[in-house]
């Protein structure tokens, strides 16, 4: 199972500061303190106007529950985290458990470091049930794929009571080309908002306290 975790920057701090801090000091104490067995950052270049902000959004792959992870951060660790994040993250964050349900593409191994990807938060249009939804998402996916927009198209459906994310889930898509595919796409089963494109960097597994069962 995945936990995705939306992050905002201090105010008065730019998101290049913000990835700076992130990339060179939090992410090292995760991967250090945490049995991750994978762990990217996706840092926000651009947005859509009006979308909710966030400047990145933290993706795990752990062997423990979020429950299990409490004694961690109530021992040592705890204070290390805390005083790091007051130096550059807000405590506005949102996000919960996942499950990552790949449309279409090749399993995702590790990318190259600063590769571009979009995401969009999905909503079902009213009246649409959840057959209907799952087989317009896989639709919309193949379409993009078979014309070679986007060689990877992910779906992150949240789990029922852990978390906060909004509306029905949150795609994913590996452009081709650098050109958009999910910003300002229509649908007759779902909306999408709050378009982002990101950079994601991802810790090597031998700097991660968990063996990486490869996804």
């Amino acid at each position: 199972m995945k936990t995705i975790i939306l992050v905002n920057s201090l105010e008065g701090r730019t998101r290049d500061q913000f990835r700076e801090h992130y990339e060179a000091v939090h992410a090292p104490l995760g991967a250090r303190w945490f049995p991750f067995y994978k762990y990217l950052r996706n840092h926000v270049v651009e947005a859509e106007p009006g979308a909710t902000e966030f400047d990145g959004m933290g993706e795990f792959w752990a062997i423990l529950t979020p429950a299990e992870t409490a004694p961690i951060l109530a021992g040592e660790a705890g204070p290390l985290f805390e005083d790091d994040r007051a130096l550059f993250m807000s405590t506005r964050r949102s996000g919960g458990m996942v499950e990552e349900i790949l449309l279409v593409g090749p399993p995702r191994g590790m990318d190259p470091q600063r590769t571009r990807n979009e995401l969009a938060f999905v909503r079902k249009k009213p009246g649409v049930d959840e057959a209907t939804f799952n087989a317009a998402l896989r639709a919309f996916a193949s379409e993009l794929h078979s014309q070679k927009k986007a060689r990877r198209v992910v779906f992150n459906r949240p789990v029922e009571g852990l978390g906060n994310i909004q509306g029905d889930g949150l795609l994913q898509a590996w452009p081709r080309n650098g050109q958009s595919v999910l910003r300002g796409a229509a649908n007759d089963a779902f909306e999408l908002f709050n378009w982002v494109a990101t950079e994601s960097y991802e810790t090597l597994p031998e700097e991660l306290t968990a063996a990486p069962p490869y996804l």
